[in-house]
């Protein structure tokens, strides 16, 4: 790009005032023949940069849509999850209070059992001890 500044032409070149004048008006064309093109390369420039800031932008739009998207799908599954947790220690404990009970119970007869088996015992001395 040229930067272009008035200047008399008898002090650029050493020719006739004409000549001078010629070569003036040709490097002012020139000059502005060059300003036109920078001008419309700028535009085409400006253009094809904010076609690709746009495509920055969709694509970064749809990433960010994504991200939510799967976060929200991460979050339904952690409360999933912790539903189906909770459930389970739910019937965890019940059947840990199942096993409670059944070894209570155990304990019980077992005493029952073993009671019986004293009673039995005594009897059977009681019964010798008539027999004598």
């Amino acid at each position: 790009m040229l930067i272009f500044q008035k200047i008399k032409p008898c002090q650029i070149y050493p020719y006739p005032q004409e000549l001078n004048f010629l070569i003036t008006s040709l490097v002012n064309y020139i000059a502005q023949n060059d300003i036109i093109e920078n001008n419309e390369l700028i535009k085409s420039n400006t253009d094809s940069l904010a076609s690709l800031i746009d495509d920055v932008s969709y694509t970064l739009d749809n990433y960010m849509r994504n991200t939510d998207k799967n976060f929200k799908e991460v979050r339904n599954d952690i409360e999933d999850l912790g539903i189906e947790i909770r459930g389970n220690i739910k019937r965890l404990k019940r059947n840990i209070s199942d096993v409670q009970d059944f070894v209570s119970t155990i304990d019980k007869r077992l005493k029952e059992i073993e009671d019986l088996s004293l009673i039995q015992k005594e009897k059977a001395e009681a019964a010798e001890e008539e027999e004598e």
